[in-house]
């Protein structure tokens, strides 16, 4: 008889929850082959920052679980008329939480939506893109729903640390301002 083969290089995303210096709760979002070794990576992290690793649902209450979609508005760089209707479209689609215009005028818009990746937001994209906009990022988000103020210079020195992590992949989190 054949044994099956083990994949031994497989990779999954695995997601820690935690609260930082100055009490700002993060969510990290790793990607990794061995959940042993990426758990102590993290719990370390935050710990040689003033932090503590939580459980499953320790901080996640403070987020809300949105698709973020990216769009650059067609003649939007110099019509802003038609960002402005890119704007109405997306507050009356479905799902919609938040809209959010280029504070610079570059033409973009980002739109929030409930939920991951919903049906929601792939209607919207597929309205959107018939309408000649591009979409340039759809993203699965976490939004903070409470903010926490906290000193800078820690703050910055963890988010520093959790950029050289290998196996990081991302995080969100409440500082206020940011």
């Amino acid at each position: 008889h054949e044994e099956a083969e083990y994949q031994e290089d497989a990779e999954e995303e695995v997601v820690y929850e935690g609260v930082g210096p100055g009490g700002v709760s993060f969510i990290v979002e790793t990607l990794t082959d061995n959940r042993n070794r990426t758990a102590a990576a993290v719990r370390s992290l935050f710990s040689k920052n003033g932090g503590t690793l939580g459980q499953d649902g320790s901080v996640s209450w403070a987020f809300d679980s949105q698709t973020r979609l990216k769009v650059a508005v067609a003649g939007g760089g110099e019509d802003d008329d038609a960002v402005e209707a890119v704007m109405d479209l997306a507050m009356g689609a479905d799902g919609v939480e938040d809209v959010v215009d280029d504070p610079d005028g570059g033409g973009t818009v980002e739109i929030f939506v409930g939920g991951a990746f919903s049906a929601d937001a792939t209607a919207l994209a597929t309205e959107l893109g018939a309408g000649n906009h591009s979409i340039t990022e759809m993203e699965h988000v976490r939004r903070p729903t409470v903010l926490v103020d906290c000193e800078e210079e820690a703050h910055e020195a963890f988010l520093a640390a959790l950029e050289d992590a290998e196996e990081v992949i991302r995080w969100h989190h409440n500082r206020e301002g940011q």
